[in-house]
């Protein structure tokens, strides 16, 4: 008989784990629902079947501790709890997996929680009486910034982006809307939003945005175009400039032309009265016809060439002779026919010579041009007058050097760059 109350007494052992694990199963379903609905109703049945498990166990544990020793008493009980405690346990779990997948595919407050506080912008929804029903983990990470602590209503959070503490570090930039810098060196753009949706009349949303790139570029590009209008000012004071400079090369290119023209035609007519007589009459017509074409609209246009000087110079009786050669560089050539075509009527006019020597070098690029003359040695310092100040300013423009000596003999040396082009 003994035996049998010890098999007995393990037997309701058994059956007393197995209940327990069906209560910790079915208690397990009812929190999973609890949190997928919100709801009470779905839960009355498995709250039925909580207090059905807990008759079993109590009328099971009163045998098992010996409250009760009538075997008549305890036998439905443990029927009972074989039964149906594996039944309750299978139940339990096929509904604790299916508020698993419904969690999983449906929405829910708890996933729209998890959402928000996944998002980078910090997001705030407050209910039509102001009071904080939804902040993520962003915002509420900047409001605690700002004010120190989770904002309970939404005025405490528009209040504090107004007028920010000192002592949070938090500085209002201007704009609109309004930016923030925090003390981390971000800037942030606060937004609300009044909805508008079924159901949600009398909500706002608060959104903050990280828009610290977007500052930074936009202050960038203002300075950019700061620095651009000062750039176009002084585009508009050198184009100004130019415009001065360009008159007075304008100007200086006609004096020199007249200089030049106007001596060697008065040079040529000198001449020919002078000693026409010896001369072929065709061919003092020509020369006096070419001399007095400056005065007249029908005049003779100058090639500006070395050939034409050479030419323009026999007609004055002086030989020029080159030691050297001429550049094939459009800008040198101009400058050198011009001071030997001021060399040649100087010569003429106040040393009185009929040779001028032109010695062309060339040394790292620079050509040094350097005209002589066989005419009388000047008697004191040479003083520049219209015809050489006129070249001295051409050929400053052009980068380079002109000197003027009178000691041991009168010289014009000029300094030119520029690298010879081959033709």
């Amino acid at each position: 008989m003994t035996g049998f109350y010890e098999l007995l007494s393990g037997y309701i052992t058994a059956l007393l784990l197995l209940t327990y694990a069906a209560l910790l199963c079915v208690l397990c379903r009812m929190i999973c629902r609890w949190f997928h609905t919100q709801k009470i109703a779905p839960l009355i049945p498995d709250a039925g079947i909580l207090l059905f498990i807990l008759i079993l166990l109590s009328a099971l544990s009163d045998y098992q501790w010996g409250i009760t020793t009538d075997v008549s008493s305890v036998g439905p009980a443990a029927v009972c709890s074989a039964v149906l405690g594996p039944i309750l346990i299978v139940y339990a779990a096929v509904g604790i997996c299916r508020a698993y997948r419904c969690q999983k595919n449906e929405l829910s407050p708890w996933s729209i929680k998890q959402a928000t506080d996944d998002l980078p912008e910090g997001i705030c929804f407050a209910d039509p009486e102001g009071w904080v029903v939804l902040c993520n983990r962003r915002m509420r990470e900047l409001a605690i910034t700002l004010l120190g602590s989770y904002p309970q209503m939404i005025g405490e959070l528009e209040a504090a982006l107004q007028n920010p503490e000192k002592t949070c570090g938090v500085v209002r930039l201007a704009g609109t809307p309004a930016l923030h810098r925090f003390p981390d060196g971000t800037v942030w753009c606060y937004q609300t939003t009044a909805l508008s949706e079924l159901g949600l009349e009398g909500y706002t949303q608060t959104m903050a945005q990280d828009v610290t790139e977007l500052h930074e570029s936009n202050a960038l590009l203002q300075s950019d175009n700061e620095k651009m209008k000062a750039v176009n000012q002084k585009l508009r004071e050198m184009y100004a400039c130019l415009s001065d400079w360009v008159r007075e090369q304008e100007t200086l290119e006609l004096k020199m032309h007249i200089h030049d023209t106007l001596g060697e035609s008065l040079i040529t007519i000198a001449e020919l009265m002078k000693d026409g007589s010896e001369r072929d009459l065709d061919e003092q017509l020509e020369t006096l016809q070419k001399a007095v074409g400056y005065f007249s609209s029908n005049r003779s246009l100058l090639h500006g060439t070395f050939e034409e000087v050479k030419r323009r110079a026999a007609e004055m009786k002086v030989t020029v002779c080159l030691e050297g050669y001429i550049p094939q560089n459009e800008l040198v050539e101009s400058l050198i026919v011009a001071a030997v075509r001021e060399c040649v009527t100087n010569c003429v006019k106040h040393a009185g010579g009929d040779r001028v020597t032109v010695a062309v070098t060339e040394h790292s690029g620079i050509y040094t041009v350097t005209i002589t003359n066989n005419g009388s040695v000047p008697e004191e310092r040479i003083v520049e007058g219209g015809g050489l100040s006129a070249l001295r300013c051409s050929v400053e423009s052009a980068g380079g050097e002109l000197y003027v000596s009178h000691k041991p003999a009168f010289a014009l040396i000029l300094n030119l760059p520029g690298k010879e082009r081959e033709g």
